[in-house]
């Protein structure tokens, strides 16, 4: 990536103390603030991505088990509830932008499940069942674990799992 220089020094390193508007023309300042709204663009694109796929990908899993519970009539047969498929998809809107991907899948309860798998003895688990969220991890020796309603927002400990652990 190539970098503006300034006496040598790169750009980036120049102290936000300093005035840009002294530094450059206003055609200048103008193509830098385009290219940091751009970089902005760029990676909120990239979120959107992953967050569809992952909404996406619930949503198929909702119809395809919907479907084969009709088709089968077994009692045992895997299903997601309504209410949990919709619980699910207001959650993946509130993870952090930069988690890794989880698996997703389903239980016999008619929960969405997420999983991640890191590592051995780093591994996070979700469950969503109608509105209650339930989770559990293994992180070395730490084990959080924890349910909550979701409503507004997630709790922070929850979050900051992903943070410490789960983020690219």
């Amino acid at each position: 990536m190539s970098s503006i220089t300034l006496k040598s020094y790169p750009l980036e390193n120049i102290s936000q103390n300093i005035f840009l508007r002294d530094l450059f023309s206003n055609e200048g300042l103008y193509i830098n603030n385009q290219r940091q709204l751009f970089k902005n663009y760029q990676e909120d694109c990239i979120t959107f991505g992953w967050r569809t796929s992952l909404i996406n990908e619930v949503e198929q899993l909702f119809n395809a088990l919907k479907n084969e519970k009709t088709c089968t009539q077994e009692e045992n047969s895997l299903y997601i509830h309504q209410h949990s498929r919709d619980t699910s998809k207001k959650l993946i809107d509130q993870f952090p932008n930069d988690i890794i991907v989880p698996e997703i899948g389903a239980d016999d309860n008619g929960s969405v499940t997420f999983d991640w798998y890191l590592r051995k003895n780093y591994i996070f688990s979700i469950s969503v069942n109608k509105s209650m969220v339930i989770y559990a991890a293994i992180l070395g020796s730490y084990k959080p674990k924890g349910e909550f309603i979701l409503e507004e927002n997630i709790p922070s400990d929850f979050l900051s799992i992903f943070k410490d652990y789960f983020s690219k």
